[in-house]
């Protein structure tokens, strides 16, 4: 026997097709099912519907540093050697809507993403203030409107595509990189509700 007999045979090589008979090969296979499942098990599943986010996120103006919530116009002029005085109109309780709406010439304590009372436009940091007699807050910096706050929609904005249809989720919420923190939250926001309060997101039934 030869070297070249003892040789395994050689596999043949794929068949090249036109685009034309490839999609005719595709149309043969028959759609598959789909079905709703929690979008923190979706990792491995290819998505039948694009994600779209149903409201915005955040849905409130939100303040992104601890301190208090002002209208900026109040501050305006301020600095350390001569600051502004505001009243104290009381504390935003994390994770409640504030009771009032914020007056002109007050101040609110806020914690870093506490929603913005009615009114209030800016958060000056508590590095730059303090309270002081007379229930008073010394302003001793000027904001802008909108300074230190995350504006509604500013993360995401209602109807904006999360993830469109026919992308396999190959990560789980738990390693999505922190840019995709947004994106993850909407993915919740965007799927139906299931029994047990978690959100959906429709798959194709069959893991492919």
């Amino acid at each position: 026997m030869s070297l070249t007999d003892a040789r395994p045979p050689v596999k043949p090589f794929f068949r090249v097709v036109t685009p034309a008979e490839a999609r005719v090969a595709f149309a043969r296979v028959p759609p598959v099912g789909s079905e709703a499942v929690p979008v923190e098990v979706c990792a491995g599943r290819v998505l039948a519907e694009t994600l779209h986010v149903p409201e915005d996120q955040p849905s409130f103006h939100r303040a992104h540093m601890d301190g208090y919530a002002v209208r900026a116009r109040d501050t305006f002029g301020a600095s350390s050697s001569i600051p502004a005085y505001l009243k104290l109109a009381g504390a935003v309780e994390m994770g409640k809507a504030p009771n009032e709406a914020l007056r002109r010439g007050c101040a609110m304590r806020i914690a870093t993403g506490g929603m913005l009372p009615e009114g209030a436009d800016s958060v000056v940091m508590i590095e730059y203030t303090e309270e002081v007699a007379g229930g008073q807050v010394e302003i001793q910096r000027a904001v802008s409107p909108w300074e230190h706050v995350i504006r509604i929609g500013e993360d995401i904005g209602a109807g904006a595509e999360v993830f469109p249809s026919g992308r396999r989720q190959v990560q789980s919420r738990s390693t999505l990189p922190r840019s995709r923190a947004s994106a993850s939250h909407a993915a919740n926001s965007a799927g139906g509700t299931s029994k047990s309060g978690a959100a959906d997101a429709r798959v194709i039934s069959s893991r492919v």
